[in-house]
């Protein structure tokens, strides 16, 4: 009656310490505000629900997910009567998306491990985040929907049914939706769908299908009636369109060349050394007779190199994507080592991280930054087998073991967790103290220059563009669009340089005019110039077709903290 009682109550527990975990990370998300990277998210979105077209006037593939983001910025709007606060509640939502992929993957690893385990992995889902940026992008959305899926499509070996394949259909559509290179998983989706009894299968497959086809069938169904038939094909282009500084590495050889030099970068030959001594180990094990003796070694060369892996950085702008690095890497020794009677849910796991890894990485040109995150779910399949390991042992043994596995899960699990609450992308987390009142940051808390910074910022963008003119700003500052109602007319929200020849392509389209006006942002709180740009004058800028139609047709207005320059009528 004890050990049923004790058994009953562990759930509860989980679901409180999953609760006060969100809690408190929304508490953490009123600190610090990203400048260019989270109101990128945000920015496209913003576009869209002022009647800026997708596709047709938004280049970029990521922009499908701020078709995603849409309803809710609608929804938000509509509520509050306008987008003051909208940074901050984003941040929530992100949360609370989250926190609910989480629970779904904890519930569903108590089906297949331990309890321990499978509250360890979802507490793993709920503490990373790509690039410790609470926020709704199609990085954290893709991550978010993936693990969904799972959730309900693993299950479907054991309970096949309709309305469980269709919300896996649905989930692997929206994860594909936020991040498209994840389409690469798609075998992964096939095979656990196969994995259903024989007399099922073909009713789990159209589950699987007629889910995958909703959210499809919504979003072409939105951007037909936006562009109509004719319009959507011609834009279809502009959903490959790059700025200069994501050219890409030049093809798939080339980009699958810089993705594994990524890893000797960041992590060094010797450890990748290592990773490959500890994996000829285990092959060991698992093929040659007589290696049984060599198993203490391993499991202590493979517990150094974990440790190794994981300690090797405490911190910084991206090392939050790098914890989950090490145990995925030793995924194959491990997988080696224990040898698991059941391995198809660990196997899936693990090899739908790397295909994820693998996808974006050749699908996009940000390397291993980005590519890091589908390690999430290698890093659960480590789990698995580590619990299974810990479960062939009985008594002191057992005892040893359980201690080991606990430590090794809560090395990733602090050292996140002190990532995230601790720690900013972009800002000094401790010196912010001084509370924003107004503008898409409202209800944030940043340092007294950054707040001053876009204190002035907001208030020349207000008092010079008018609610509805058309505004290309020549920065990295995605959020000075939606701090005065304006209407962007910009080639991409990701402006590096004003050589680019994307800006001329742009507004040289038939039917586009130029904007009315043009936005050169100031050196930033800390002194730093905004990117390529030291003054905030068309005449610092580079040669080119821009610079060339500033100095022609548009009259320069100073502001605090940076120029204006308005279109000569």
């Amino acid at each position: 009656m004890e050990y049923k009682s004790r058994q009953a109550l562990r759930p509860a527990l989980a679901w409180g310490l999953f609760v006060a975990l969100a809690a408190a990370l929304i508490f953490r998300a009123q600190w610090c505000m990203n400048g260019p990277d989270e109101s990128y998210y945000l920015a496209k979105t913003y576009a869209m629900l002022m009647g800026v077209r997708p596709l047709a006037d938004i280049s970029a593939l990521t922009q499908i997910s701020n078709i995603l983001l849409l309803p809710l910025m609608w929804l938000y709007r509509l509520v509050t009567g306008g987008l003051d606060g909208v940074y901050l509640a984003s941040r929530v939502a992100a949360v609370l998306l989250q926190t609910g992929a989480a629970l779904a993957v904890w519930r569903w690893l108590r089906q297949i491990t331990g309890e321990w385990a499978a509250l360890a992995g979802g507490l793993l889902c709920q503490l990373f985040i790509p690039l410790n940026l609470t926020a709704l992008s199609y990085n954290s959305m893709g991550l978010f929907f993936i693990l969904l899926f799972f959730a309900c499509a693993e299950p479907l070996a054991r309970r096949p049914g309709f309305w469980r394949a269709f919300g896996a259909g649905v989930c692997f559509a929206l994860a594909a939706a936020a991040y498209p290179p994840l389409v690469v998983t798609a075998p992964v989706a096939l095979v656990m769908v196969w994995r259903a009894e024989r007399s099922r299968r073909l009713l789990a497959l159209g589950g699987l299908c007629v889910g995958g086809a909703v959210p499809a069938a919504v979003v072409l169904g939105w951007l037909t009636a936006r562009l109509g038939p004719a319009g959507l094909i011609e834009a279809l282009p502009n959903l490959f369109a790059k700025d200069v500084a994501h050219q890409g590495s030049g093809g798939l050889l080339a980009s699958a060349r810089q993705y594994l030099s990524d890893f000797v970068w960041w992590f060094g030959l010797a450890y990748l050394a290592a990773v490959v001594l500890v994996t000829l180990l285990a092959a060991a094990l698992r093929f040659l007779p007589g290696a049984a003796r060599l198993r203490p070694v391993f499991w202590a060369g493979f517990a150094l190199v974990a440790v190794w892996g994981l300690v090797m950085r405490p911190g910084g702008l991206f090392w939050i994507n790098f914890k989950l690095v090490p145990l995925a890497l030793l995924g194959p020794a491990l997988f080696l080592a224990v040898q698991p009677k059941k391995p198809a849910a660990g196997l899936l796991l693990w090899v739908a991280g790397v295909l994820y890894s693998g996808g974006i990485a050749l699908g996009t040109d940000v390397g291993l930054v980005n590519a890091s995150y589908g390690f999430l779910l290698c890093d659960l399949a480590a789990l698995l087998w580590l619990e299974e390991e810990v479960c062939r042992h009985s008594g002191a043994c057992l005892r040893r073991w359980a201690g080991a596995s606990a430590l090794l899960a809560a090395l990733v699990l602090v050292q996140l967790a002190g990532i995230r609450f601790f720690t900013d992308y972009a800002g000094d987390l401790f010196a912010c103290r001084v509370r924003i009142e107004s503008g898409p940051s409202a209800g944030m808390w940043d340092t007294a220059d950054t707040v001053s910074y876009y204190n002035q910022t907001c208030e020349d963008l207000r008092g010079q563009v008018q609610p509805g003119d058309s505004l290309f700003v020549m920065n990295v500052l995605p959020w000075a669009y939606m701090a005065c109602d304006s209407l962007p007319n910009t080639p991409d929200y990701w402006i590096h340089s004003a050589a680019d020849p994307m800006i001329q392509w742009y507004y040289e389209q038939p039917g586009r005019q130029l904007p009315q006006v043009v936005y050169l942002a100031g050196p930033l709180p800390d002194g730093r110039a905004n990117y390529n740009l030291e003054q905030p004058l068309a005449e610092c800028l580079e040669e080119g077709w821009i610079r060339d139609r500033l100095l022609e047709d548009y009259r320069p207005q100073p502001g605090r903290t940076g120029t204006f320059y308005l279109r000569a009528e």
